[in-house]
């Protein structure tokens, strides 16, 4: 019996425990002041066509208002600080608004804890007190929104010019862009690149002075409702607020008014009313409800409508704006090692500029487009020369600072990055100095010619047909032709003509050669005959006998003397008075 009652006891006591525990967590869950500009899936996820389409056409295509860059005075303080108290339908509501100087040196971007708070797969959350710790802030307000299960960051950030996150969605932003300028507006994913301190809201409240709340409802609405009650009950709720916006002179606005939603507070209607009479030219709306939260000097100056335990208390949010003084400012990137920091500004050395001298920056012509821009100066492309690359090379020259020369004929236009020669029609080869062959014309003698149904030649400039002026042409090219194939193919030229002309040639030498030795032979032959009948007549003509006078008148009668009888001797001597004869055998 005893044992049942304290069995009894223990279960009595464990129930009255659950419902202790279910009813905390229901006041904890209802402390959580929720206000929710969708519900499941955040964001819109419009086409920037549709966004487009959406707006007035006042607007035009344009879909951000930008302002270009303030001028930076150091002079100046580093914010200045309003509290207004007003009555809005009965209700009395806190404003704390601030007005920021030097944006572009003092305002940024910082994710929850510090960097790598929004990390995709852990992100974290954390006290817009305890973010402005990590980065010195004077002043620090909530900004983007966040998934209060996964503590997942929402929309597009940029945090000192490194993309955090991008994302699908078509909400509002406010930025700085690296040229300094500010931008509030619907972005693409293309431009966050251009940034250097990027925030995603929701709803654009006032855009060139004049509220902008339902257009921007129809422009962020999801994309499976054309319109969103829930966003409209975003927009009209009153409720605590966090909005950020610019004047025309260059200075931010942070304004936040303390509220509950559904109690008290202002809606986004109000909300413009409030600010367009002090010169707010655009502005968006920021995480609200119990996330709003204002920080200065590491103290809470607002009223969060969250509670903890028997007090009110900040929220673990997100994404915060964070303005600190100059001197704590970093320069981005170090000055990316091509400048020296100073009160958070780069001053860049040589030709290097921007805010964090990452870009090369030679001149109002800035190399005219026609050379790399160096810290040396201009590398003017070859075609070009001079300090701004804006003087192009002379005729005859090309290349690099137009020092090589040309190399191409008459006929020709040498290009000046390259020195390639482009013939004028009729010509062709690597300097232009050669004519288009036989049947080619026009530039760089592609096309043929079609004059072979009258057989004359083409014109190698046009293509008409002629042959008057290029006969000795045809003439000497054709030989060349025909020897070039003989030579090529091994051919063996027909030469019978000039084979009888040798035939003929040699025959009549032979015939000549033949007559000539045979003459020779003769005359040889008749000189020697005669030599030797000379030479005969000699030896044998008869002797002669001398006689005297008076014998000599015998010679005609009849003679004793028979020459037999004298045939014997061998010398003998006449001698007489007047003649003298001698004989010999």
């Amino acid at each position: 019996m005893i044992f049942n009652k304290g069995y009894s006891y223990c279960w009595s006591s464990i129930c009255a425990l659950f419902w202790l525990i279910v009813i905390r967590c229901s006041e904890i869950e209802n402390s959580m002041d929720m206000l929710q500009p969708y519900f499941q899936r955040h964001g819109s996820h419009h086409s920037v066509r549709y966004i487009r389409s959406c707006q007035a056409v006042q607007f035009n295509e344009t879909l951000e208002e930008r302002l270009a860059p303030p001028m930076i005075n150091k002079s100046l303080p580093l914010f200045t600080k309003k509290f207004f108290a007003r009555s809005f339908e009965n209700k009395y509501v806190k404003i704390h608004m601030y007005l920021i100087n030097n944006p572009s040196l003092t305002l940024s971007v910082v994710e929850p804890g510090g960097e790598g708070g929004c990390k995709k797969g852990s992100p974290t959350l954390q006290t817009v007190r305890e973010t402005a710790k990590t980065k010195k802030c004077r002043l620090a307000i909530n900004a983007g929104f966040f998934n209060t299960t996964t503590n997942e960051c929402y929309g597009d950030i940029v945090s000192n010019s490194k993309i955090v996150q991008s994302t699908a969605y078509r909400n509002a932003h406010f930025g700085i862009r690296k040229d300094n300028s500010l931008t509030i507006g619907y972005l693409s994913d293309k431009q966050l690149s251009e940034f250097k301190e990027l925030v995603t809201g929701a709803i654009w409240i006032i855009r060139n002075g004049s509220k902008y709340i339902e257009e921007s409802i129809k422009s962020e609405c999801t994309d499976v409702q054309e319109t969103n009650p829930q966003l409209t009950y975003f927009a009209t709720v009153q409720s605590a607020r966090s909005v950020v916006g610019f004047k025309d002179d260059g200075t931010v606005v942070i304004f936040q008014v303390d509220g509950k939603t559904g109690q008290e507070g202002m809606n986004l209607f109000e909300v413009a009313d409030f600010l367009i009479p002090l010169g707010v030219k655009n502005a968006i709306n920021l995480d609200g409800g119990g996330s709003s939260s204002l920080i200065e000097d590491n103290v809470l100056v607002n009223y969060p409508s969250d509670t903890c335990a028997k007090w009110n208390c900040e929220r673990k949010v997100s994404t915060i704006l964070c303005v600190r003084d100059i001197e704590e400012a970093k320069c981005p990137r170090n000055c990316s090692d091509r400048g020296i920091c100073r009160n958070g500004e780069c001053k860049c050395s040589s030709n290097w500029k921007s805010y964090d001298c990452s870009q090369l920056f030679c001149g109002k012509k800035n190399c005219s487009s026609n050379g790399l821009c160096t810290e040396s100066g201009c590398l003017c492309y070859p075609g070009y020369k001079g300090s701004d690359c804006d003087i192009s090379c002379p005729k005859g020259y090309f290349g690099l600072n137009c020092l090589a020369r040309c190399r191409c004929s008459n006929h020709s236009t040498c290009d000046k990055s390259t020195g390639y020669c482009d013939c004028d029609a009729g010509y062709r080869g690597l300097s232009c100095d050669l004519p288009c062959p036989i049947g080619r014309f026009g530039k760089n003698c592609k096309k043929i010619c079609s004059c072979l149904e009258t057989c004359s030649i083409c014109d190698r400039l046009n293509g008409s047909c002629t042959i008057t002026s290029i006969l000795p042409e045809i003439d000497s090219t054709s030989k060349c032709l025909i020897n070039r194939k003989i030579s090529k193919d091994h051919l063996v030229r027909d030469s019978s003509a000039e084979q009888k002309i040798y035939m003929i040639c040699v025959i009549a030498l032979s015939i000549a050669f033949t007559l000539s030795i045979s003459l020779n032979i003769t005359l040889y032959c008749l000189k020697k005959t005669s030599k030797l009948d000379r030479k005969k007549k000699r030896i044998y003509r008869s002797p002669r006998l001398v006689l005297s006078s008076s014998e000599a008148d015998n010679e005609d009668g009849d003679s004793d003397l028979d020459l037999n009888d004298l045939l014997p001797l061998k010398n003998v001597k006449l001698n007489n008075e007047n003649n003298e004869s001698r004989f010999f055998l």
